[in-house]
């Protein structure tokens, strides 16, 4: 039984933003007053947001292979806006934990039958409360951090589908979507987290960029975000 996937790439931040956040850091590394001020440690709170790829493979209907005969069981694999709010713990210059909720966004499209008039409209909604470890890369520069995370992940996923008529003025026929009842998914799993990042730090402000991605067995949502956090 194959697996027919939809994908609909989205816009992420623009490049420049990045390029400028880079050379600003680069000049604040030669200020002799920023060291001080880069070496502050303790608690942190922040915020970030950026594009999200959610994949979940578990949509299927009992639908006969003449409407559609390429596979009865259909997945979703598109791009989305998400967002998240963490908070963490530096008690060290190289250790740290964080606790962190990911909203991964919510993302729908529709997978036509081939051959027919008939599809699937299909959602997807993964969140997470995710509590890792941090360990920061030893640089001799004081503003800038390299590190790694690895944790556990609570992950929520909710998935939903139905089988609709997509009827063109080429194919105006609507066979009836009775047959079919809708699918919904809802399950929560532990799974294992992991990513890395960077930083630039300005005082008690430091602005992060970082990669992060959960292991699932239906799936595996991962994100992309640029964020601000403020040490206290």
């Amino acid at each position: 039984m194959n697996i027919s996937t939809f994908r609909v790439q989205g816009e992420w931040l623009p490049v420049a933003m990045s390029s400028i956040t880079l050379a600003v850091g680069v000049l604040a590394l030669c200020s002799p007053n920023s060291a001080s001020a880069a070496d502050l440690l303790g608690f942190y709170a922040g915020a970030a947001v950026g594009q999200a790829d959610i994949r979940a493979n578990e949509v299927g209907f009992a639908i006969p292979p003449v409407v559609a005969p390429f596979g009865t069981s259909f997945g979703v694999n598109k791009n989305a806006t998400g967002w998240k709010v963490l908070a963490g713990i530096r008690p060290i210059s190289l250790i740290g934990v964080e606790l962190e909720y990911v909203d991964f966004g919510h993302p729908s499209a529709l997978t036509p039958f081939f051959g027919s008039n008939l599809g699937i409209q299909a959602d997807a909604h993964p969140r997470a409360t995710i509590l890792s470890g941090l360990l920061y890369a030893p640089l001799p520069l004081p503003l800038l951090d390299l590190y790694g995370k690895v944790g556990l992940a609570r992950l929520q996923t909710d998935v939903h589908a139905i089988v609709v008529c997509t009827a063109t003025p080429m194919n105006p026929g609507c066979p009836p979507t009775i047959p079919f009842p809708p699918f919904a998914l809802n399950k929560t799993t532990t799974e294992f987290a992991y990513g890395a990042g960077a930083q630039l730090k300005f005082s008690a402000i430091a602005v992060r960029l970082e990669y992060e991605r959960i292991s699932a067995s239906g799936g595996d949502p991962d994100f992309l975000s640029i964020g601000v956090t403020w040490a206290f």
